[in-house]
């Protein structure tokens, strides 16, 4: 599901979880745990790497039949509370995609220091094609690429190449599929020359300004998407049209 792996002072997490490393709540549990041993163990291991051991598969994002109105609420608490704790890990993340990375997965991306990936990788936000919207994606979003870019990302739910968002500098480099292990080394040994304490507190620092400032505005869209989108007609809709394959049938209520 999630294999844990170190080597030297990199941990690596990786999504191993086929056919598609969907992101259920057992897998968030999971997460949870290694976040809690990279905490006791930041003497020893500087940076993580987040990676996929299903070749052009990064993940396919949270799982879609927890997304039941029955469900979701666990769900989008324990999901919030895993991206919650992987922002506050001591070390410096590293995340290394190749594939698709969609939904709840590209809002893991959001919140890790770098992305790095492969020329055939697409990411996107596709939750409201079954009449979802992505909360992490939503706080912060327009503020990093602009309203506009952020509108047509979330409310047309297509994915786009890394490359764009590359240039839109939610990614670090964009590189060859057979060069991503080789550009995720050449990071972490940039930073390895540098002070491991000092990197610790000032990307603290950082992350007080960009993320924890405005995690009020991620409560406040998940108690939304409890209180108000489940409660739509169509969101049951969309959950069961996924599982049985066909194309929604929405009331638009």
């Amino acid at each position: 599901m999630l294999e844990w792996v170190v080597e030297d002072d990199i941990a690596r997490i990786r999504f191993h979880h086929p056919p598609a490393n969907v992101i259920d709540t057992a897998l968030m549990v999971r997460f949870q745990e290694l976040i809690r041993q990279l905490q006791a163990d930041q003497d020893r291991i500087g940076f993580v790497v987040l990676e996929s051991a299903l070749p052009g598969k990064f993940s396919a994002g949270v799982s879609v039949p927890e997304h039941a109105p029955d469900r979701a609420p666990e769900m989008i608490r324990t999901f919030h509370e895993t991206l919650w704790q992987w922002v506050h890990v001591p070390q410096v993340t590293v995340a290394a995609v190749d594939g698709y990375a969609l939904g709840g997965a590209a809002e893991v991306l959001l919140l890790t220091d770098f992305v790095i990936a492969s020329d055939r990788s697409q990411l996107g936000f596709p939750e409201i094609r079954l009449a979802f919207f992505p909360p992490v994606a939503l706080a912060f979003l327009p503020d990093w690429v602009g309203y506009h870019r952020a509108a047509s990302m979330i409310l047309r739910g297509v994915s786009v190449p890394a490359e764009a968002w590359h240039r839109w500098g939610l990614v670090e480099r964009v590189v060859p599929a057979e060069g991503l292990s080789q550009a995720v080394a050449d990071l972490i040994e940039e930073l390895r020359h540098l002070s491991r304490a000092a990197l610790r507190l000032t990307r603290r620092l950082l992350k007080r300004r960009s993320i924890e400032a405005g995690w009020a505005h991620v409560r406040a869209l998940e108690q939304a998407f409890i209180e108000d989108l489940l409660r739509l007609a169509d969101v049951a809709e969309g959950v069961q049209a996924f599982q049985e394959k066909r194309p929604p049938r929405w009331t638009h209520r």
